[in-house]
């Protein structure tokens, strides 16, 4: 019979040799409106292996066929068996190949040419490549590259975790008052804040960041770094006492230990009540109590989903302004809330990057609130305008060379005594906060090869103590007390 005898069916005699299969099968089409087949409708004879070795091969040439005709595609696909022509879902191909990189390579090219009934084709020299093998080979290669990048993350993530042993060291505390205290008050005027105040010794160590890991995770998502590469500051040691009594009164370097100036400290762009930490530590070691607030607007690496202004900037820095002048309030109102310090009396107000112009806001709009302001890095813009209130300010290397940024600070600050633009040569952005102290510091001067000025070629625990001393001359002046020094920097300070 016909089904008994190939050859009849093919239209020869029964003496007649049959045709190659390939001859014999016609070429699928899928009627108009029929609905592929699924994945799970695959014959159940197939083994498990085999199905995930060939879906494993069409995950590694999909992308290689990106580009090539609609009829070459569906060849590739027909050369593993189980996807005929015509029964895959349109864009499953284009999709798979936008996510993976191009790749060329004799076996491609094999499967490009390779037919819906031949089930082979042929390399870059002509000859035939059965399926199997070409399907064999995918899944190698696929396997072969899955494993070099599976290294490549295992070796980084070991480098990452060997290159921050020992780090952060906490740099030797500076100034007249050998231990500094912290403690955090969850409602200052509506904002979170972190105060640093000259303490007595003994007591508990504070932790470096409040809230551990979830702080170390939303700084490090700010740059699109994996978690893992600041994991370490979850637990790094700070060098600042838990809660501890504040130091007692006394007189020390022209002002009365009763009257303690407090700097009402705003942060940049991605930062927090933290990431200053050491710095803070060093300005508390010459009489300051810092209290570091954390913004509400979005801008705070930890965020506030329910107040996402930040990007929105005269919006931004004035939300930003109005939470410095309610936290001024809210401490003037309550003095307690700043251990040992004077909210009333001498109350200043700064901030570092973004910080700068929302310092100046707020002076501007309550300047009965402060008595001058101290500015790191400040990324000031024309609209800003100049409080009635004497101002330090200080920047780094990359805003040094900035005109239009110069300008502007230079108009919001009176050169001479009290006050001040300057230049601190040899610091970068990041030198105004703790990033520099995060990793040894040959890898965070590196990291301006990512565009990140993290570090300058300055010592950056010698940057932190050289910003305490001159905000603590400046403020010495604005208060009454000392003689004067300070007015004109030593170097590495230089006049903008």
């Amino acid at each position: 019979s016909v089904r008994e005898c190939p050859s009849m069916a093919a239209g020869g005699s029964p003496g007649m040799a049959a045709e190659p299969a390939a001859a014999q099968r016609p070429r699928y089409s899928r009627p108009r409106g029929a609905r592929a087949i699924p994945a799970r409708s695959l014959p159940r004879s197939r083994s498990g292996l085999r199905v995930a070795v060939e879906v494993a091969a069409l995950i590694g040439f999909a992308p290689m066929l990106h580009g090539t005709s609609t009829a070459t595609q569906r060849n590739a696909f027909a050369s593993l068996g189980h996807f005929e022509e015509g029964r895959l879902p349109r864009g499953v191909l284009a999709t798979s190949a936008q996510r993976w990189s191009r790749t060329a390579g004799p076996t491609v090219q094999a499967l490009g040419r390779a037919g819906s009934g031949g089930g082979s084709g042929k390399d870059t020299q002509g000859s035939v490549v059965p399926r199997r093998a070409m399907i064999e080979e995918m899944a190698m290669w696929t396997a072969e590259n899955l494993a070099k990048l599976a290294a490549f993350v295992a070796a980084f993530r070991a480098g990452a975790y060997i290159a921050v042993i020992g780090q952060p060291q906490v740099p030797p505390q500076q100034g007249e008052f050998a231990a500094v205290g912290s403690r955090i008050i969850e409602d200052l005027g509506g904002v979170r804040a972190r105060v640093f105040y000259p303490a007595e010794g003994g007591g508990r160590e504070a932790p470096y960041l409040s809230d551990g890991r979830a702080t170390s995770d939303a700084m490090a998502g700010l740059v699109k770094f994996p978690g893992f590469l600041l994991e370490h500051l979850a637990s790094a040691p700070s060098g600042i006492l838990q809660e501890p009594p504040p130091a007692a009164d006394g007189k020390s370097q022209g002002w009365s230990l009763g009257t303690r100036p407090v700097l009402l400290y705003s942060h940049g762009q991605g930062g927090n009540m933290d990431m200053g930490a050491y710095f803070f530590r060093q300005l508390a070691g010459r009489g300051f109590v810092v209290v570091s607030v954390e913004h509400g607007d979005g801008s705070a690496s930890t965020g506030a989903p329910g107040k996402p202004l930040f990007g929105e900037n005269r919006r931004s820095v004035n939300y930003r302004a109005m939470e410095l002048v309610s936290a001024a309030e809210a401490l003037r109102a309550q003095p307690s809330l700043a251990p040992g310090g004077d909210p009333v009396g001498s109350l200043f107000v700064g901030g570092h990057s973004y910080g700068g112009p929302t310092a100046l806001i707020a002076g501007a709009t309550r300047p009965n609130l402060f008595r001058g302001l101290v500015l790191h890095d400040p990324a000031i813009a024309s609209f800003v305008a100049k409080p009635p209130l004497p101002i330090w300010a200080v920047v780094g290397d990359e805003y040094a060379f900035i005109g239009p940024l110069v300008r502007e600070v230079k108009k919001v600050t009176e050169a001479g005594s009290p006050g001040g633009a300057w230049h601190y040569v040899g610091a970068s952005h990041g030198n105004f906060v703790d990033a520099p102290l995060w990793a040894p510091i040959i890898i965070m001067r590196l990291l301006k090869l990512l565009l990140i000025p993290a570090a300058g070629g300055a010592d950056p625990a010698v940057v932190h103590a050289d910003l305490a001393l001159q905000a603590r001359l400046f403020a010495e002046k604005v208060m009454g007390y000392g003689d004067g020094k300070g007015s004109m920097p030593d170097p590495p300070f230089e006049p903008l």
